[in-house]
């Protein structure tokens, strides 16, 4: 399997807008009707990745790039 996602960047990425409880985070987003909307948006760590797919996956691998980040891993049998 394999993930790819954006990492967020500092002037570069929209900004956060909200953060939760629980550590969630959001972005406000407008669409090209105009429409504005508040999406969850969460940049995992790692060790968040990892973690996520620990139970189900042997040979798990985490890339960070500037811009994103790229999880891979097999499945178990």
């Amino acid at each position: 399997m394999v993930f790819v996602d954006n990492q967020y960047v500092e002037d570069n990425s929209t900004p956060l807008s909200a953060r939760d409880p629980d550590g969630n985070t959001y972005q406000d987003r407008r669409l090209a009707d105009g429409s504005r909307h508040r999406v969850l948006k969460n940049f995992p760590t790692q060790a968040d990745l990892r973690n996520a797919v620990g139970n189900i996956a042997t040979d798990i691998r985490v890339l960070d790039f500037t811009y994103y980040w790229c999880l891979s891993y097999m499945l178990c049998e």
